[in-house]
C-alpha cells in the first residue's frame, strides 16, 4: 500500500519499492526547480496512477513512480481522474521557491549572527504573556518587581492554642517600611496591596521566637495559611517548645503564588493538649 503526502516544497511517497527495506519506502521528489518551474506531474495510463518528471517545457523526462489505484490509501478520492486531480493540484498550487543574493547584506552559506532579530521580530511561545519576546520580557521585567514587606513585632502577647485547631498567631504589630506593596491585615496577617498582581510566584516566610507562657513543656504545630487556608508544604507538625523562659527558633516558609488582595498569616495549633504561647519576636515577609 502506499500514501502520497503534500509538503511544501516535496511530495513524500510513502510504501513504494521494497516494503521490507525501510530506506526504500519513503521516497522524496521536488516539486519545483530552483527557479520556480514544475518539474513534477501526474498522469492515468491503462488505469494506473503514474508519477512523472518534466522538463522545463512540461515534457515528460521519465517515469518515477507507477500504482494501482487500489494500492493507494493517502490521499483519499472517489476515482482515479479524482486522485490525479488531487495530486497535480497540490504539486502545481505550492509555493514557488524565492531566490535570493543575500541575507543580512552576507552572501554565501549564511549562518546566524548575533544582532540578526531584535526581541521586538520574534514571536513569543512562551506561557509569559506578549505577542513577541520583548513584549513578554516587558511584562516579566513589570511582574518580577519585587514586592518585599511584612509585618515585624512591635509588642507581645499570647496566642491561646486549641488542641487540633489552627489559630492566627497574635501580636501587636506594624508593618515594615520596606515597600508599599504589602500591608497588615490583622495580627501575623499580610495583605497584598500592590494593584495589576496575578498569580505571581513568591516566598512567604515566617521567623520568630516562640516560648510556652507558663508551666512545662508543650507540642505544637504551625504552618502558614492563603485566603484561610493552610498552604500544606509549610506545615510542620509536633514541634517541642521547652518550659516557660526558653524559646525556640522557628522558619516556616511556603513558595507559592499570590495575586492583588491575597492574604497570608501564621497560625498555630495545641498537638495534645490547649494552652497559650508566646512570640517574644519576629517577622511575617513575601517577597
Amino acid at each position: 500500500m502506499a500514501e502520497i503526502k503534500n509538503l511544501s516544497t516535496q511530495i513524500e511517497v510513502i510504501g513504494s519499492g521494497n516494503e521490507f527495506n525501510f530506506k526504500d519506502n519513503i521516497k522524496f521528489y521536488n516539486k519545483r526547480d530552483l527557479d520556480g518551474n514544475i518539474r513534477l506531474g501526474v498522469s492515468a495510463e491503462n488505469g494506473e496512477l503514474i508519477i512523472r518528471s518534466l522538463n522545463v517545457d512540461g515534457i515528460d523526462l521519465a517515469e518515477l513512480e507507477r500504482f494501482k489505484p487500489s494500492e493507494i490509501t493517502l490521499p483519499t478520492y472517489t476515482s482515479l481522474s479524482n486522485l490525479v486531480e488531487q495530486i497535480n493540484t497540490f504539486i502545481s498550487t505550492s509555493s514557488e521557491l524565492v531566490i535570493v543574493d543575500s541575507v543580512f547584506t552576507r552572501t554565501g552559506d549564511v549562518v546566524a549572527e548575533s544582532g540578526d532579530y531584535d526581541a521586538s521580530e520574534v514571536i513569543n511561545d512562551s506561557s509569559v504573556s506578549g505577542a513577541t519576546v520583548k513584549d513578554a520580557l516587558d511584562n516579566l521585567n513589570t511582574s518580577d518587581t519585587q514586592i518585599i514587606g511584612g509585618v515585624t513585632l512591635s509588642s507581645s502577647s499570647n496566642t491561646n492554642i486549641q488542641n487540633g485547631t489552627y489559630n492566627v498567631l497574635e501580636d501587636t504589630t506594624t508593618v515594615t517600611s520596606v515597600t508599599s506593596g504589602v500591608g497588615q491585615d490583622s495580627d501575623w496577617t499580610l495583605e497584598v496591596t500592590q494593584a495589576g498582581i496575578t498569580n505571581q510566584k513568591g516566598v512567604v516566610t515566617f521567623t520568630g521566637n516562640l516560648e510556652k507562657d507558663a508551666g512545662g513543656g508543650k507540642n505544637y504545630d504551625i504552618a502558614i495559611f492563603k485566603n484561610g487556608s493552610i498552604v500544606s508544604e509549610s506545615e510542620h507538625i509536633d514541634q517541642k517548645l521547652e518550659s516557660d523562659g526558653k524559646g525556640q527558633s522557628v522558619t516556616v516558609m511556603a513558595i507559592t503564588e499570590f495575586s492583588t488582595n491575597d492574604t497570608f498569616d501564621i497560625r498555630v495549633a495545641g498537638n495534645g493538649t490547649a494552652d497559650d504561647i508566646f512570640c517574644g519576636g519576629g517577622s511575617l515577609f513575601i517577597k
